[in-house]
């Protein structure tokens, strides 16, 4: 896409193209944040994943 989806709670469009589909948890954690901020959690989460199951812990 080349725009940003802007939430709703921080003054987002009731538009068709300010609208994606997300699974309801990811819906829950990105919540009134932007898609970016999906995206950086998302990564973390597996980085953290490699890590354990590189090293077990």
């Amino acid at each position: 896409m080349d725009h940003a989806i802007i939430p709703k709670a921080k003054g987002g469009g009731d538009y068709y193209d300010n609208y994606r589909l997300l699974c309801p948890h990811c819906n829950g954690t990105k919540g009134d944040r932007t898609m970016e901020y999906l995206r950086m959690k998302i990564k973390h989460r597996e980085e953290i994943m490699k890590t354990k199951i590189v090293f077990g812990g």
